[in-house]
This record gives C-alpha cells, sequence and structure tokens, in this order.
C-alpha cells in the first residue's frame, strides 16, 4: 500500500495539537451555521472548513514521516 493512504499512528503530542485544532474548527462550524444563512453558501463553506480540518489534521499526523 502507499504511504499516503497508510495509518498514521499519533503521539500524545499530536493529540494534544489534534484536539486544539478539533476545538477551533468546531467552533467555526456553529459560528458558519449560526451567521451564515443556510443554503448553498452555507454548504460550500462547511465543506471548504471540512476539508481544511481533514488536512490539518494528515498534516499533523504525519509530521516526522
Amino acid at each position: 500500500m502507499k504511504p499516503t493512504y497508510e495509518y498514521s499512528p499519533v503521539t500524545e503530542e499530536q493529540k494534544v495539537i489534534l484536539e486544539a485544532f478539533n476545538d477551533v474548527f468546531s467552533k467555526i462550524d456553529a459560528d458558519i451555521k449560526k451567521l451564515v444563512p443556510a443554503g448553498r453558501y452555507q454548504s460550500l463553506a462547511l465543506t471548504h472548513l471540512e476539508t481544511a480540518a481533514m488536512f490539518a489534521s494528515k498534516g499533523i499526523s504525519k509530521q516526522g514521516d
């Protein structure tokens, strides 16, 4: 399997960082749902936020590879 698709176990330090990012992304998610009217643009904002969270998570978990 290509390294891109392999599971990368995270260290305790990375877990702390991931939890901090999770809190930030969750807050932004709630703000978007609260402040942006429901519809296409809210959906796009949430989709791109989810994408950003995924890449941030992957970047943190792949540190040191």
